[in-house]
């Protein structure tokens, strides 16, 4: 923590100490007013108002320090998240890619986002609650002590029961379940991240109306988890709250001060301050126990996640960088292995002249992309050296590096900025004639108990009903997320999906699980109260409504005050969370292009939006605050002064006015809470505003009766579809028998992968319609229609289980032997013999453990699983090399057989076993014949194929 934020911390203590300290006074002031008013010597009446006086300048001066406390700690909560943020952005673009390759994205954004944010109670709430916990108690302590040693220890005793369960909260199990939760929450970031961006397979291989399984385990384990860790705490907490209950502490007192009182050792009026000031010294107590601990140690567990990541040191920078001379490569036995008992790289030794061109060439898995990923520096060799103009790689400082070296990768992540700011990257400072030229120098390519009792089963019912909730609220937003179509699916959906996944679907459990019974025992305890006073003397009750509607407005004008700032904030974290997420996920385009290092400067934006947004927020909640504790104090102060005049005047009785003053000082602290409840209730119902509307997202409409289509055909009728406002396909019309094969060919953004998806109707045509079997698509239901169709993605994703997993994707009930057979005939049981833990092998998060060619046999063996009869192949060998695409070649060979098949390629060998091509150009067809017959007749073809016909020449 720097200089500043400590001093804003230090700042924060003093005043919350200065509050609570003045927030005695007019419990003190109620104490000596009624022994005043309690002796049978005559009144004075000066003696009373300054009494008086005393105990409203204290309730003043609290307001004022504590509000200033609350405000400073909430503004300095704002930055030390933000500097947080920064440090655990800047260390992220540091570490190794082989560490960030090891750890799922999800997992690294919810350290970045709810890490992170889990530390705002214990920086914006523990330090004053911490304070007043430790100065109310000592301040009245060393009061009561100077009336009566012996009923002070008497009223320490429900202070001293609580603490007693205190380490029963410490216990090993207890931080088991905890470890467990935080594991299960993680989990939970995961699986949203994977669904979201698997979306296309869970549509794909019947997703439907059923989530992702992954995504519903998980779930459930968290909510498994969350019941283990309340069901563990609750006991504890009942026995907490019964020793710091109001009750309680009244029976302890007044027994302990009768037994004083009938022993002569104490006069009457003297037990008065010891009921006053024992509520007054648990309060603070109580609140502590009961919010701030376990926000303390969701805080302390989440900074031990926020410090692994931080400590996680980086590729070491040379302590005396050197610069190369040139540019020739060398690889000198070179040895890698990315676990110490397998090796991939084994004594490589390789020279990469200047100027010269070298293909690496072999069998998947063989180490190629390995070798690549070590000439910037992704991973250090464990032996030998690399070497850039005869020096080693280690000896170069990293962004000297990366303006050496430019890396093409075979999955290209994007960033959700412009084409240019894309290409920009390699060169930030590139002007716009730069940018066009790179851009057309390459071919570009996208995709990215009595009280006790009823409080504890209160809280136990609630959960419950909260537990219920979450886990149905899960599954709804599962079920409801694979029946969205693929459009809805943008760049940004990402980070607001894991946004209410975890804090939006959390907050809303909690809205019945924590917060309406304390809301309502917060709203019912004053009004009672009221009655009360009402029913003992109408004048001070009357006096005692008018706080009411003053209480009112301020919680009015506070919810349309924050209101206005909401959906600011709520966006701002939105889309930091999906900052976060592409941030990680492009690691190796941000580090060759040199801009991980200065921490991402449109990440850095997005953080800097969400503190702004939270001083917005903050600043904003101040003043109702504020108004809150200013009509409280000013309805007690009223009291206080009316009780004092009608006491002076006879026209009530000492012990009616300190009755009264008691039950208002036991009104203020329910009151007062409203605040803080308001807030969260608040919260938790902008959540469910936005998974409200998340859930009235319309999904593709299913039909009311259903068509079985009457055959494997497929066509296309005048079909016309937009994206964005831009029209990808145009009055479109084409048809392809069953059994036939036909490929559509044409340039990059002429709409042939749209094509696909409206097949499978991952989205509705605007006009138009596509129909299978003679029936529109839009007939067919869901399940119905993904069982016709086996999908093939140019961009595998697999899920993060094992290989037979997501083999067993396409058809989950296969037999054993069924599993082997696809796999044996797309050419994965071959990858599976070499991998060290065979079918059992880990995939890891989007199949990034696997190379591009095993991930598309798993992605064949899915499909071949499947059986369908219609087949759609997208782009399936574009990035494979010549054995994996022959390898690839002969498994889509045994996936077309006897199958009506749509293929979108560039490779001339696999339009050459079409029946028919399609040419596409501007979402239109231009030309459809043979592949022969196209490039003797149409010119357009014949120059679209010129490039790949040409001889290389040596």
């Amino acid at each position: 923590m720097a200089t500043a934020e400590r001093g804003g911390f230090a700042m924060v203590v003093l005043l919350q100490a200065i509050g609570a300290v003045a927030g005695l006074a007019p419990l003190l002031a109620v104490v000596e007013l009624g022994r005043t008013l309690l002796l049978p010597d005559p009144v004075d009446h000066r003696h009373v108002w300054t009494v008086v006086a005393v105990g409203a300048l204290g309730l003043v001066v609290q307001l004022l320090f504590t509000a200033a406390s609350s405000g400073i700690g909430h503004l300095l909560d704002a930055r030390v998240q933000l500097s947080l943020r920064r440090q655990l952005a800047a260390s992220l673009g540091r570490v190794p890619i082989g560490w960030l390759a090891g750890r799922r994205t999800g997992e690294l954004a919810k350290v970045v986002g709810d890490d992170v944010s889990a530390v705002h109670p214990f920086i914006a709430h523990t330090p004053g609650a911490l304070v007043s916990a430790l100065v109310v108690p000592l301040v009245s302590l060393g009061y009561l002590f100077t009336i009566d040693w012996r009923l002070t220890l008497i009223t320490l005793i429900p202070v001293l029961l609580a603490m007693l369960l205190v380490p029963l909260l410490m216990l090993p199990s207890r931080l088991r379940e905890e470890r467990e939760f935080d594991a299960a929450m993680g989990r939970v970031a995961d699986s949203v991240v994977e669904f979201v961006q698997g979306i296309a397979v869970v549509k794909a291989f019947g997703g439907g109306e059923r989530a992702h399984r992954r995504f519903r385990t998980a779930t459930n384990d968290f909510v498994d988890a969350l019941g283990r860790k309340v069901r563990g705490l609750s006991g504890v907490a009942a026995g907490m709250q019964l020793a710091l209950s109001p009750p309680f502490v009244i029976l302890v007192v007044l027994l302990g001060g009768t037994a004083l009182v009938t022993t002569g050792g104490l006069a009457p009026a003297d037990v008065l301050p010891f009921l006053l000031l024992g509520l007054g010294l648990t309060a603070p107590v109580s609140a502590l126990v009961n919010h701030s601990f376990e926000d303390v140690q969701a805080a302390r567990r989440a900074v031990g996640r926020i410090r692994e990541v931080l400590a996680v040191p980086p590729l070491p920078e040379p302590a005396q960088p050197a610069a190369p001379a040139g540019h020739r490569v060398e690889l000198r036995e070179v040895r890698f292995g990315y676990h110490s008992d397998h090796e991939v790289l084994c004594g490589i030794n390789l020279v990469l002249a200047p100027g010269t061109v070298t293909a690496l060439v072999g069998p998947s898995g063989s180490g190629k992309s390995t070798l690549v990923q070590l000439l910037p520096r992704f991973f250090d060799p464990t032996g030998g050296s690399v070497r850039l103009g005869g020096v080693d790689l280690r000896e170069i400082r990293s962004q000297d590096l990366y303006r050496r070296v430019s890396f093409v990768f075979q999955e290209t992540s994007l960033l959700r900025e412009s084409v240019a700011e894309n290409i920009a990257l390699a060169v930030p400072h590139a002007d716009a004639d730069e940018v066009v030229r790179a851009a057309q120098v390459g071919a570009f390519g996208a995709a990215v108990a009595g009280y006790a009792a009823l409080r504890y089963s209160s809280d136990l019912s609630g959960f419950r009903v909260g537990t219920t909730l979450l886990r149905g609220m899960y599954h709804r937003i599962g079920d409801h997320l694979a029946r969205l179509p693929i459009g809805w699916y943008t760049a940004g959906r990402v980070g607001e999906v894991s946004v209410l996944a975890s804090q939006g679907v959390l907050q809303t459990m909690g809205l019945i699980a924590h917060l309406l019974a304390p809301f309502i025992f917060a709203s019912v305890t004053p009004l009672t109260i009221v009655v009360v006073m009402l029913a003992v003397n109408w004048q001070l009750g009357v006096a005692a409504l008018v706080a009411v509607p003053l209480v009112a407005a301020a919680q009015v004008w506070t919810g349309r005050a924050v209101a206005a700032n909401d959906a600011d904030r709520a966006a701002r974290d939105h889309q930091a969370a999906g900052r976060v997420i592409e941030y990680l996920q492009a690691q190796p385009v941000l580090r060759t292009g040199g801009r991980a290092a200065e921490r991402f400067r449109l990440l850095d934006d997005s953080l800097a939006h969400v503190a702004s947004a939270s001083r917005r927020m903050t600043l904003s909640v101040l003043p109702g605050a504020v108004g809150l504790t200013l009509a409280v104090q000013a309805g007690f102060t009223g009291l206080l002064v009316l009780g004092a005049y009608l006491a002076l005047g006879g026209n009530v009785g000492a012990a009616e006015l300190l009755a009264i003053l008691v039950l208002a000082a036991r009104c203020a602290d329910p009151l007062l809470s409203l605040a803080d409840l308001g807030g969260q209730l608040r919260n938790a119902r902008s959540e469910l505003a936005r998974l409200d509307r998340l859930l009235r997202t319309e999904p593709l409409p299913e039909p009311r009766e259903p068509v079985q289509p009457r055959g494997h055909d497929l066509e296309f009728e005048s079909v016309t579809f937009r994206r964005g406002g831009r029209r990808v396909l145009n009055d479109l019309c084409l048809s392809v028998p069953a059994g036939q094969r036909l490929a559509i060919v044409g340039p990059s953004g002429a709409g042939k992968t749209t094509l696909l998806q409206l097949v499978a109707r991952f989205h509705d045509v605007d006009a138009g319609a596509v129909r299978i079997g003679g029936v529109d698509v839009r007939s067919i239901n869901t399940e119905t229609l993904m069982a016709q169709i086996g999908f093939v993605f140019q961009e595998v994703y697999l899920f993060d289980g094992t290989i037979e997993e997501n083999v067993r994707l396409g058809r989950p009930e296969a037999s054993v032997a069924e599993v082997r057979q696809a796999a044996s005939a797309a050419g994965l049981d071959e990858v599976i013999v070499r991998l060290p833990s065979g079918w059992e092998t880990s995939v890891g998060e989007g199949g990034a453990r696997l190379s591009g060619g095993e991930r598309q046999r798993v992605a064949i063996a899915r499909a071949l699983l499947k059986d369908a009869p219609v087949v759609l192949l997208d782009e399936v060998t574009s990035a494979l090399d010549s054995v994996n695409e022959a390898a690839v070649h002969e498994g889509i060979e045994r996936l077309m057989t006897s199958r009506t098949v749509v293929m979108v390629t560039h490779r001339l060998r696999t339009v050459q076993r079409a029946d028919r091509v399609a040419f596409v150009v501007d979402g239109r067809i231009v030309a459809e014949d043979s592949h022969e017959e196209l490039l003797r007749r149409d010119n357009g073809y014949r120059e679209f194929w010129r490039p790949a016909m040409t001889p290389v020449l040596r």
